[in-house]
């Protein structure tokens, strides 16, 4: 997974033709071929896998790597729902399903053909605003595909907000995310656990957004610059559900001219508005640079195997190879940004020098 390998396929042809991974087995241990590999895929306990994702977390958190936080001394975490592993032809236990309309050329003619898509949606939890911005952990969605995304994501999120402070406790300060969790049951799970939220506001609590727009139009305005911005606002509390919240407007304006204006809501009063305007912003974190990365880098999309358990396994090996990825260039080498190397390039210069090195450790060095 770490070397982006695109097909089961393509690990055989390097295995058996060009011999790149054979130097990985023993003498005489016999090399799998395609299919004792998707077996023993479909065998190997995911448990274990995700028990090592959370070591290699908890020891990022013992050498006290966000120790500052990730904004304004806050450690904050981003939520956010992705589809994944997707097929036409492939179906397997729990997947979510869909029916998607698709042109395609019949005897000659272009028709509309009715299709059913079959894929793997999940919840994801990433720390945004700082890098490395590992992957804490996702919640899979398991649907027929009946329920829209509105209804169930909330609900998904709610059972990785949990699992987060089962595994890391009070580590983590701030869960933001977008509209969609803005709701009465993930407020509610927020203050058992012990988080704060950050939310956008938009339509789907319209009478809330009703309110605030009705009080902020005679409210006076604040405003502040920072290097790229100048941003007005307007904040106030509210009730939301018997829970008091704070709800701020933001219109900014960039150097060209290019204005924006977005709703947000805070779960801590007291928590600056220059501070929610950041974790707002850093919320795109996990879409940019992650869930962008994980489809078009580490082939998040392709469905390597049809199987359940398969999926979840290497959808755990593609999160791990993802924090070691993370953790090794943005927290080990501090100056990778002035490498003047590209990220997909650095895995190709590691690919070359660990063959080269007959698949042995070496030390790397940066300079």
């Amino acid at each position: 997974m770490f070397y982006r390998e695109k097909s089961i396929n393509q690990i055989m042809e390097k295995t058996h033709k060009r011999k790149l991974y054979k130097k990985l087995f023993k003498g005489k241990e016999v090399i799998p071929k395609a299919h004792g590999f998707i077996e023993g895929i479909k065998d190997l306990n995911v448990t274990d896998i995700e028990t090592i994702n959370r070591n290699i977390i908890k020891k990022a958190k013992e050498n006290k790597l966000y120790r500052n936080g990730t904004i304004d001394n806050l450690l904050v975490v981003g939520i956010d729902g992705t589809e994944a592993f997707g097929s036409y032809k492939r179906k397997w236990d729990n997947c979510y399903n869909k029916k998607i309309k698709n042109k395609k050329i019949i005897n000659g003619k272009e028709q509309i053909v009715e299709e059913e898509y079959h894929e793997q949606i999940s919840v994801f939890a990433k720390i945004v605003g700082k890098r490395p911005g590992i992957l804490l952990g996702y919640e899979k969605v398991t649907s027929n595909g009946k329920e829209g995304k509105q209804e169930f994501e909330p609900n998904v999120g709610i059972k990785l907000i949990k699992k987060l402070k089962h595994v890391y406790g009070n580590g983590i300060d701030v869960i933001v995310g977008d509209a969609i969790y803005l709701r009465e049951s993930v407020i509610k799970t927020l203050a058992e656990e012990g988080y704060q939220g950050v939310f956008r506001l938009k339509d789907n609590n319209k009478m809330l957004l009703e309110n605030a727009k009705g009080l902020f139009k005679i409210s006076k305005e604040k405003e502040y610059k920072t290097k790229e911005k100048r941003i007005k606002y307007w904040s106030d509390k509210f009730e939301y559900y018997g829970f008091t919240v704070k709800v701020i407007k933001y219109e900014e304006q960039d150097k060209k001219g290019r204005k924006q204006e977005i709703y947000v809501v805070c779960t801590d009063v007291n928590m600056n508005e220059k501070t929610i305007n950041k974790i707002i912003h850093a919320r795109w974190d996990i879409e940019n640079n992650g869930f962008n990365e994980l489809k078009n880098q580490w082939n998040m999309k392709h469905c390597y195997i049809a199987n359940e358990n398969a999926i979840d396994v290497i959808l755990q090996m593609i999160v791990m190879s993802y924090n070691l990825w993370e953790l090794y260039i943005y927290g080990h080498l501090h100056n990778f940004e002035k490498m003047k190397i590209t990220k997909i390039g650095f895995i190709e210069e590691i690919k070359e020098l660990f063959f080269a090195n007959k698949c042995k450790a070496w030390y790397y060095s940066s300079a």
